[in-house]
């Protein structure tokens, strides 16, 4: 399985609680300038929309950058 940078905002949906424009690069780019934060997606209406997918960053960060089998036994 293969994901690219720019799948990121998709899979935490952060277009939901994005002001203004949501694609994958401009948000990357908000981050990186630290315009788009927790602390700012917060104060968004549909935060609890993307509450879950934040909470179970920690797995999907050991998925896509230690590459991590979900399959292992």
């Amino acid at each position: 399985m293969v994901f690219n940078q720019n799948d990121l905002p998709h899979l935490m949906g952060w277009e939901k609680v994005a002001n203004g424009r949501s694609n994958a690069k401009y948000l990357i780019n908000q981050i990186d300038d630290e315009k788009f934060t927790l602390a700012s997606t917060r104060k968004h209406h549909n935060f609890d929309s993307i509450r879950n997918r934040l909470l179970n960053y920690n797995y999907l960060h050991d998925i896509l950058l230690h590459k991590m089998s979900i399959f292992a036994s």
